[in-house]
């Protein structure tokens, strides 16, 4: 079973996610902040990491540089989700290392094809 950590500081969508993914036979850990989210993926190694990029103690960037500079979880496949529409922000994600970059609000279908997309190019 495929293990994913959501970091999302806004607990109503941290459990939405968590609820979601957990339907989908997926092992769901979350964190609220950066910071923990960085630790428990260095301790746990996920499959995969779905991080919100606006944290109130870690940009998304700086998350995809700290996760992705870790032998740890460099491999690691990280979707970030934002509220924002700046097309030079999901440019710099991408060119940091994440997989993927979702807009909210997202359709569930589109985030679970994505979740699938991201485990698979994890393997």
């Amino acid at each position: 079973m495929p293990s994913i950590l959501v970091i999302e500081d806004e607990a109503d969508l941290l459990d939405d996610l968590t609820t979601i993914l957990q339907l989908e036979d997926y092992q769901v850990s979350g964190a609220s902040r950066g910071h923990e989210g960085v630790e428990y993926a260095f301790q746990h190694q996920p499959d995969l990491i779905i991080s919100d990029i606006k944290l109130p103690d870690l940009t998304g960037l700086e998350l995809i540089q700290r996760l992705k500079g870790d032998p740890r979880t460099s491999k690691t496949s990280i979707i970030i989700i934002t509220a924002h529409a700046d097309p030079n922000l999901q440019k710099a994600c991408l060119a940091a290392g994440a997989s993927f970059f979702l807009q909210k609000p997202f359709d569930v279908e589109k985030f679970l094809e994505m979740v699938r997309q991201a485990l698979k190019a994890g393997e």
